[in-house]
């Protein structure tokens, strides 16, 4: 039980640093990019996967040959 809760507030670290230091998002559609941002983020670290690839990936529906050298 003790390692859920450490994981769950080392994943919620960065939004917290992020509001604290920005003060906030403008908008919710702000808000709600950096979310699935975040979330893109920890899943594709969480899978050791590169983060660049994924989310090209992600954005484009197309593998990313190019990105070759960041592997």
């Amino acid at each position: 039980m003790w390692s859920l809760t450490a994981e769950r507030k080392r994943a919620l670290r960065p939004a917290v640093i992020h509001r604290k230091v920005i003060g906030g998002f403008r908008s919710e559609a702000g808000a709600t990019v950096y979310a699935l941002y975040r979330t893109v983020e920890d899943t594709a670290r969480k899978r050791g996967q590169n983060l660049l690839k994924t989310l090209y990936q992600g954005l484009t529906g197309v593998n990313a040959p190019a990105l070759a050298c960041f592997s």
